[in-house]
Order: C-alpha cells, then sequence, then structure tokens
C-alpha cells in the first residue's frame, strides 16, 4: 500500500443503492409498494410478510439479477474517485463473498486500493487508521465509534442521512451526517481543507 493516507467506505447504502433495489426485488416478489423513503429500519425482515422465512429471501434476492444492477447513489462515484486521487480507499462489504462477483461487478468505475468482505469491519479500524469512515449501518458505527474511543483514533466517521439511520444513532454528535449533495463538499474539505 502507498504512503497515502487511508479511507474507508461502505458499499451498500453509502456508494451503492442496495435498499432501493431489495425493496423492487420484495415489491415484485409480494405485490407490495415499499419506497426507498419507507426504508426506516436497517432490518429487512421488517419489509417481508411475517410469515415468510427473512434469511431464505435474503438469499434468495442475492442470487438473482438485482444484486448485479446496483445503482450509484447520486455524487457518491465521483466523490470517492476524487478522494482516491489523495488517499488509499478501502472498501469494507458486509455482503457475503458468495457475491464477491457481483459486488466487484457493480463497483468496477470506483478507484480502491483493496476490498475486504468482512461482518465485523470495526476491527481494521486500529489497523488502517483512517482519517475517515463513510457508514450507514446503526450497528456498523455503534462499533466504529466504540474502536474509535479505546484506541483513542482521529478517525471521523460519516454517515450518509439515510431512513434508517438518520434516527437510529445512538450518539448523533459523534458523527458527521451528509446528504448526496453535500458529499462533495467533504470531499473538497478532505482533499484540500
Amino acid at each position: 500500500m502507498s504512503s497515502k493516507q487511508n479511507i474507508i467506505f461502505d458499499v451498500d447504502g453509502v456508494i451503492l443503492d442496495y435498499m432501493s433495489s431489495f425493496l423492487d426485488y420484495v415489491n415484485q416478489k409480494y405485490d407490495t409498494t415499499y419506497t426507498f423513503n419507507d426504508a426506516n429500519k436497517y432490518d429487512f425482515s421488517t419489509y417481508l410478510p411475517s410469515n415468510v422465512n427473512a434469511e431464505k429471501i435474503y438469499n434468495e434476492y442475492l442470487k438473482t439479477d438485482y444484486i448485479s444492477n446496483l445503482k450509484y447513489f447520486k455524487n457518491v462515484k465521483t466523490a470517492v474517485n476524487k478522494l482516491s486521487e489523495h488517499y488509499n480507499i478501502i472498501i469494507m462489504t458486509a455482503i457475503s463473498e458468495n457475491v464477491k462477483k457481483e459486488r466487484l461487478y457493480n463497483i468496477r468505475d470506483i478507484n480502491y486500493s483493496e476490498i475486504h468482505f468482512i461482518r465485523d469491519k470495526h476491527l481494521y479500524l486500529k489497523k488502517y487508521n483512517p482519517v475517515c469512515v463513510f457508514e450507514d449501518a446503526p450497528f456498523h458505527i455503534k462499533d466504529y465509534i466504540k474502536v474509535r474511543k479505546q484506541f483513542k483514533l482521529d478517525t471521523e466517521i460519516y454517515v450518509p442521512a439515510r431512513p434508517w439511520n438518520i434516527n437510529a444513532i445512538q450518539n448523533p454528535d459523534e458523527v458527521i451526517f451528509y446528504t448526496d449533495e453535500t458529499i462533495m463538499d467533504i470531499v473538497e474539505n478532505l482533499n484540500y481543507g
């Protein structure tokens, strides 16, 4: 790895609109009408009929074309690639390695230094000591905050304001929320700040 500093990016919910894809699949399968803005909980089983096995449906979803055709959030591809000019971009994704081929295809237009398929992303925080982390999942954010305090790291935690996390972060003063419209301001501050 180069002498550049590191930035960690999550993929689903940060770079790619995984939630809309999953909800489209659910809507098609169960004749429901969920939209991105309805996704006020990170738990996917929330959007399924109560009589179905959520893990089974999720695994079925991972075998569909929906997973191969995820869309980028507005401005994020440009932001990540611009940051890659000055930083090592470390991708941390909790998605199963069973869909590694699809994940690599999804982010083929992103300039990154490394990618890790790992559930416990926070374990890498001390190793990489990143300038910042971009993460949307409330439980990962909580873990990052804990590790940051434990090892007295200066890592900023940037959180895209999504329906499922905007009210779920236990310590909102310990993170920096942004929108797809304001991410380029973050890039400007990080690159030239």
